[in-house]
């Protein structure tokens, strides 16, 4: 009897502490409302590692710093879980978030990495590797390692075995062959209209959502026709854009593309053909062709764009028609494109012209963050 009257009683107790523990653990509408906010802000920043885990490599230009140090102040993150979400190290996010507080282009790379590895071995050394072995086919990587030893060059057997595993390096072309080779085409520029670049960029908003933007520019003037941005870059889109040019400045005899799907569109060949306008597409991978426009687009970026933060389209067109407007060419004597094409050129000072002769007008540019100079014109 005692012992079921202990067993209820148990039972009683383990039932009650069930109960108060429901009852304190009981969420409120704040925590709720929280809860909701954690789960959204954690599929934000899930979605956003899934993106930059699947990318193979992620160039440590200045952009790509700048999105990495946004991402882990936006979510907050701790340093010591940066490893986590970003494929650098808490040490790594610490000296560029040092280094964007004293000068933001710091951050960006001062020389690229060499294209060959000092290490390597010399295209005569392994000549000379394949050749010994031609000519001793039972001699092994050691026995020809140390048969280099004695000529005075050092090669490890593992390198030997290297050399040798890869295929057999090609005889270089004979002298012949090499005065024979066509040498490159140039494009003689000589006029206004006579050759017009194009090709596409890409702008960030907020420093993540991609914009494009299509560049055209005079190869004679350096005067840039057009910087029109959009968000669903199309052959139509710019077959539209292209007429509007053609009707305000008049069509060029050339025009000069990349090989992008948009220049080798049906459309766009159409608007060449019917306009008689000869379509000069650059070599696949040699973006050296169409230089002045890669230039351009360099000096937009680097010199301009980078010190601001472009929050909407909007925004970002009004920074790109202040930069056409003010932009000053070094290869046209410090004119800008405008003056040079309307022939409203600034004459040069002599060297004797030391005083400020007449009143100069300041212009905000960018919101005031930046300023430029210029006379001021009568009323």
């Amino acid at each position: 009897m005692f012992s079921c009257i202990g067993i209820l009683l148990g039972k009683s107790f383990i039932l009650f502490c069930i109960l108060l523990k429901k009852h304190r653990l009981r969420p409120t509408n704040d925590d709720v409302s929280f809860l909701r906010d954690e789960i959204k802000r954690l599929k934000a920043a899930n979605r956003i590692m899934k993106q930059l885990i699947r990318r193979k490599r992620i160039k440590s230009h200045l952009m790509a710093k700048c999105r990495m140090i946004m991402f882990a102040f936006r979510f907050k993150i701790p340093f010591r879980r940066i490893h986590l979400y970003l494929p650098i190290t808490k040490s790594t996010l610490r000296r560029w978030i040092i280094q964007a507080g004293k000068n933001l282009f710091s951050l960006s790379p001062l020389s690229s990495r060499p294209k060959s590895s000092p290490r390597e071995t010399a295209p005569d050394i392994k000549a000379l590797v394949w050749r010994i072995k031609e000519s001793n086919s039972a001699w092994g990587y050691l026995r020809i390692a140390l048969h280099l030893w004695q000529l005075k060059v050092f090669l490890s057997p593992s390198t030997v075995r290297r050399i040798l595993m890869n295929p057999k390096p090609k005889a270089e072309p004979s002298p012949h062959w090499k005065e024979s080779k066509k040498e490159a085409s140039t494009i003689e520029v000589d006029k206004p209209n006579a050759l017009w670049s194009l090709d596409f960029t890409t702008l960030r908003l907020f420093g993540v959502f991609p914009v494009d933007v299509l560049g055209v520019i005079d190869h004679y003037f350096r005067k840039v026709f057009c910087l029109s941005s959009t968000l669903h870059p199309s052959a139509e889109w710019t077959v539209q854009e292209m007429r509007k040019l053609f009707a305000g400045f008049g069509k060029p005899q050339s025009i000069l593309t990349d090989n992008g799907s948009v220049f080798v569109s049906t459309s766009f060949r159409k608007l060449a053909s019917s306009l008689n306008i000869r379509h000069i597409k650059t070599a696949a991978r040699h973006p050296q062709t169409n230089g002045k426009i890669e230039r351009f687009f360099q000096s937009l970026k680097y010199e301009f764009l980078c010190l601001f933060f472009a929050t909407s389209k909007t925004r970002l067109d009004r920074l790109l028609f202040e930069y056409i407007e003010f932009r000053l060419h070094e290869a046209i004597d410090g004119q800008t494109p405008d003056s040079v094409h309307y022939h409203r050129l600034v004459p040069k000072p002599d060297k004797s012209s030391k005083l400020i002769r007449a009143p100069i007008e300041e212009i905000q540019m960018g919101s005031g963050h930046l300023r430029a100079y210029r006379l001021k014109k009568a009323a």
